[in-house]
């Protein structure tokens, strides 16, 4: 959702996040990440196992 006043700042909608990426380039392009919310607010959708072939 876009925030009517767009210059203002709002410390309740500030999202803090810590982990790890792992990532091969040969033979594949391939990424694992593993990361947690610092801080999350209502209604956030997490995910702590990421997983990617590609670029």
């Amino acid at each position: 959702m876009l925030d009517p006043d767009s210059f203002s700042l709002d410390f309740s909608e500030l999202r803090a996040s810590a982990g790890l990426l792992f990532g091969l380039s040969v033979p594949l392009p391939i990424t694992f990440s593993f990361g947690f919310p610092i801080e999350e607010g209502e209604g956030d959708e997490t995910r702590v196992l990421g997983f990617n072939i590609g670029i």
